[in-house]
């Protein structure tokens, strides 16, 4: 059995996310784990309405997983078009938008959200299924 695409983006996204605004959140307010590993907030300049986001957003998707396939479905269309809006919206006002995002933030939005939305698209339209007729 083949999984849907929504689900394995449901998957990548959440676990990648909920990960991501964990790490940077601890980073923030633990001052040994920024201490050990500086690079995590040097690199991400995360802050913690930023990783709330993730976090949030992590635990969404794995709500959607539980939910089944049109769960996952509706994660990865809801989550596309956020995505994608938050990234255009970024790009075009420069803002950052109460989340401290940085100029490389934009293009990370805008690349998941369109993963999301792909996801959707391929597993809406399935390609035409077409017979070979050898005779």
């Amino acid at each position: 059995m083949r999984a849907s695409p929504t689900r394995v983006y449901s998957w990548v996204a959440s676990v990648g996310l909920f990960l991501q605004g964990v790490i940077t959140l601890a980073a923030r307010l633990v001052p040994a784990i920024d201490q050990a590993a500086p690079m995590i907030l040097a690199e991400t300049h995360m802050i913690p309405s930023h990783s709330f986001v993730h976090i949030a957003s992590g635990l969404l998707g794995f709500t959607a997983l539980r939910a089944g396939a049109r769960g996952t479905w509706l994660f990865a269309l809801g989550f596309g078009l956020f995505y994608v809006a938050l990234g255009v919206l970024g790009s075009v006002s420069g803002q950052r938008l109460g989340l401290g995002l940085q100029h490389f933030d934009h293009g990370f939005h805008l690349v998941l959200g369109g993963f999301g939305l792909l996801a959707v698209a391929v597993e809406s339209f399935p390609y035409p299924r077409t017979t070979r007729s050898d005779g």
